[in-house]
């Protein structure tokens, strides 16, 4: 129900609970969804050529989900209850990430971005 031509899509400021109905926006690379309530990151294929994601100000506890999204160069994951960054170390075109305004506790957590650009 989305124009597959679509590029930039931005949801920011409802009341989403959950990510879905993306399939088919081959072209979509800017996905705004921040000030919802979402919880988890799913819904999120490799078919998705996002360059840029902002999850801020959501309910998220784990960045877990964004493994397949390869092409991803800027996230803001700001603001949510974020306790480890573990997953982001795969993410070799990442350039810009905001976390701040989470629950990360231990300095450590970035010694796995260490083999980000």
């Amino acid at each position: 129900y989305w124009h597959k031509y679509l590029r930039v899509l931005d949801l920011s400021h409802n009341r989403l609970t959950r990510i879905q109905g993306l399939d088919g926006l081959t072209l979509l690379e800017v996905l705004r969804l921040g000030h919802n309530q979402i919880a988890e990151i799913e819904g999120l294929s490799s078919d998705l050529p996002l360059v840029e994601l902002g999850l801020e100000h959501n309910c998220l506890e784990s960045v877990a989900g964004l493994e397949d999204l390869t092409q991803l160069q800027v996230l803001d994951v700001s603001h949510n209850r974020i306790t480890s960054l573990q997953p982001l170390g795969q993410q070799q075109l990442l350039k810009r990430l905001d976390a701040s305004g989470n629950a990360i506790s231990d300095p450590r957590e970035a010694e796995a971005l260490a083999g980000l650009p």
